[in-house]
């Protein structure tokens, strides 16, 4: 949205009962501001109790319903902060199969909503070994936050991208992680897709499958 906008309008419609939330935005109504609670009011008639409504929370994931989080009791849990080639560290949750007979390709999804291993339920018996990453400046990793990072100037050796940083994420992941078998898959929903995508732009020799889910 351009800097110097006066007004941005957003229409929601529901088929009965709803709610809308919208994250990381800041809404004024009437020279009024209104605090990050996922309740804007527009000109139409309120609906009844609105004091009743939640307050969203910050970060909101936005996983479809076949989404799970891997359990502790199937999955060993590992936190380790992964070095880029400049020296910058993501934080990063990996989740592999307590009983794997076999080496397990990776499946791995960089975000900016907080790192925490999530799973399509089918994926989970099929075996993976579920890695999440807070990509730079987000959350628990070092660095600075830059909303859909352009891609790096290729004549610049030092400069950085959300590509090189996937790149070198697969790089540590294939040497380091136990019993993987190489092969790295990545998965991004929304913004995750995004980061998904980009991976393509000079993708690292270990990723084989890539989905993309809604921008």
């Amino acid at each position: 949205m351009p800097a110097d906008a006066q007004r941005i309008r957003i229409a929601v419609l529901f088929r009965g009962p709803g709610t809308a939330w919208f994250d990381d935005l800041e809404f004024s109504a009437v020279d009024t501001a209104v605090a990050r609670t996922g309740r804007v009011l527009g000109t139409w008639p309120a609906p009844p109790k609105l004091q009743g409504l939640a307050h969203a929370p910050r970060d909101l994931g936005f996983e479809p319903d076949q989404l799970a989080p891997v359990a502790s009791s199937v999955f060993s849990r590992t936190e380790v902060q992964i070095p880029m080639r400049d020296g910058v560290r993501l934080f990063t949750v990996i989740a592999a199969p307590r009983a794997a007979s076999e080496p397990l390709p990776i499946l791995l999804t960089r975000t900016p909503y907080g790192a925490r291993p999530m799973s399509y339920r089918d994926l989970i018996t099929d075996g993976y070994i579920f890695v999440s990453q807070d990509i730079r400046g987000r959350n628990r990793s070092e660095g600075s936050f830059v909303m859909n990072r352009p891609a790096r100037d290729r004549r610049d050796a030092a400069s950085v991208d959300e590509t090189t940083d996937a790149y070198d994420t697969v790089e540590w992941l294939i040497r380091n992680v136990p019993n993987n078998n190489g092969r790295v898959g990545v998965f991004g929903l929304s913004y995750d897709g995004w980061l998904a995508e980009v991976v393509l732009l000079d993708p690292h020799p270990a990723v084989k499958p890539f989905r993309r889910r809604h921008p």
